[in-house]
């Protein structure tokens, strides 16, 4: 099973026969559905969590009706994003961001083509007429965020770090690059500074690594995952290992030279590894993403 993949949030209540002001309520699904403006998948996923949603899922003929409705009614029949990416576990599939998988054999696609897992395309959205589409993740498109009827977020705090770190709101961590180093070399940097090379446990977490790797002007980074003796990653800091953002034809099962794991921050859409995770060897040279728990405790970093 697939975790979710919102940030750990507090909710308080409101009326469960209704959704908030700005939010539109579908009761057969019991959710609340509300178009954001138009952007990138990624942000528009992080614009969903932040009200305690995800991009929408759609789970049913009558849920799809629905979508479409709302499309037609706040965008003039244009495209919009909805929470389908391409995920890689055993098999490279596509997930809604809920964490449930997208039923191929019941959704209409675009000109009756079934979605293509080696396809550089990584994200859905639902075009003009109807269809879902795989498309470019970093193309502007409204899009649409669902949560269950009765839920509403208090906000997320960003945690107090270390001089030099940088707090994420979506997992109360703290996080600082490296230098270029090699992948063994930067995990020991982490270390002195009393943390360890990145987990990246939620879509939004792997999200936040990339955007302070692009501000550093850095396209790929270190990630704190190494491949065992059975041939599979593990996390570092002992994480459970529990979903996939593998590039398509990654990790090879036969190419034991390159045992390290990166997160690959290219937005170039000739690379089939924007915004993903490839092996390599782990003596190249490269930042490191290190991470820490952030609290109002933490003594100076270690320099």
């Amino acid at each position: 099973m697939l975790k979710t993949l919102l940030p750990i949030v507090l909710f308080v209540g409101v009326a469960a026969e209704d959704c908030e002001e700005g939010w539109t309520t579908y009761k057969v699904m019991g959710s609340c559905y509300k178009m954001v403006n138009g952007q990138n998948f990624w942000n528009a996923e992080a614009e969903c969590a932040l009200a305690g949603a995800h991009l929408t899922s759609i789970l049913s003929d009558e849920e799809n009706q629905f979508v479409e409705g709302m499309i037609s009614k706040h965008n003039a029949g244009g495209d919009a994003w909805v929470g389908g990416y391409l995920m890689t576990r055993n098999v490279t599939q596509f997930h809604w961001m809920d964490g449930t998988l997208v039923d191929v054999g019941s959704i209409i696609w675009n000109k009756g083509r079934k979605p293509d897992s080696t396809s550089k395309m990584h994200c859905l959205r639902k075009n003009g007429n109807g269809s879902l589409e795989q498309q470019f993740c970093d193309q502007q498109n409204k899009a649409i965020c669902k949560r269950p009827i009765g839920q509403a977020t208090v906000k997320l705090e960003t945690p107090k770090c270390d001089e030099g770190w940088k707090g994420s709101k979506w997992t109360g961590s703290c996080y600082k690059l490296t230098p270029s180093l090699k992948s063994g070399a930067a995990q020991e940097q982490c270390l002195g500074w009393n943390a360890t090379l990145a987990s990246a446990l939620t879509f939004l977490e792997k999200e936040f690594i990339l955007e302070m790797t692009k501000e550093a002007e850095h396209e790929d980074c270190w990630l704190g995952a190494k491949r065992g003796a059975d041939g599979a990653f593990d996390w570092l800091d002992g994480s459970e290992w529990d979903y996939g953002f593998w590039s398509p034809g990654v990790p090879s099962p036969t190419d034991t030279t390159k045992n390290c794991l990166v997160l690959c921050n290219s937005l170039d859409q000739a690379v089939t590894t924007m915004h993903r995770y490839y092996e390599d060897d782990c003596n190249k040279e490269m930042v490191g993403m290190c991470k820490k728990a952030g609290n109002k405790e933490q003594g100076p970093a270690k320099e």
